[in-house]
Parts: structure tokens; C-alpha cells; sequence
């Protein structure tokens, strides 16, 4: 199970962290927040009391697909993370297999909205 919790507002600036039950707190700092079209965020990626220098940022993007709503996820800053080559790529990769159960499960919740 997972849970979001931002302090404040949710605006650029407002922080917060993404909890795993498995895996640990993940802070959070909001970076951006434009109504009907995007929402972005740094997170550490990794367990950690506070974001540094392994934090990456995700940007959402929502468009108008016809007959529903397309979802664009983009994670970058793998290329600046410290540890090397290997420890970047492993990062990438977990993180786009957590990224794909996640929209997976986004888009089972809103099926269940929608029928």
C-alpha cells in the first residue's frame, strides 16, 4: 500500500513524501503544479529523510486523448545521480518498473470510477 502526503498546499515549494509499506518514505518537493495540464516533482528515488543528490524529478502531463486522457510520465536527472554508470542505470531501471505497477494501478482505479 502506498500513501501521498504533502505539507501545505499543494504548490511549488510545498514538500511531502511518497510511503511504501514494503520499501520505505520517499521525500518529496513539488516543483510544479499547472491546472488541467502538468504536475512535477523531486524525489529522492530512494529510502531517505530528506532530498540530495539522489533525488530525480517526475513531471506528469495529462492531455485530452478523444475518447479519454493520455498520462505522460518522464523521470529525469539519472545522468547526475553520484555512484557510476551501473548504479544510474539500475536506478533507471527499477524506477520504470515501479513507474509501470504504478500506472497500471492508476488505471485500474479509474475504471472502477468510470464503469
Amino acid at each position: 500500500m502506498n500513501r501521498y502526503a504533502i505539507m501545505g498546499t499543494l504548490e511549488p515549494g510545498a514538500t511531502g513524501s511518497i510511503d511504501w509499506d514494503d520499501y520505505g518514505s520517499f521525500p518529496i518537493e513539488i516543483t510544479e503544479v499547472v491546472s488541467d495540464g502538468s504536475f512535477g516533482f523531486r524525489w529522492s528515488g530512494i529510502p531517505a529523510e530528506e532530498l540530495d543528490e539522489y533525488s530525480t524529478h517526475v513531471r506528469f502531463t495529462i492531455a485530452d486523448a478523444g475518447t479519454g486522457t493520455d498520462v505522460t510520465v518522464i523521470e529525469s536527472g539519472f545522468d547526475t545521480l553520484p555512484g557510476g554508470t551501473r548504479y544510474r542505470r539500475e536506478r533507471l531501471e527499477q524506477n520504470r518498473e515501479g513507474w509501470d505497477v504504478e500506472l497500471d494501478e492508476l488505471a485500474i482505479l479509474l475504471e472502477g470510477v468510470t464503469q
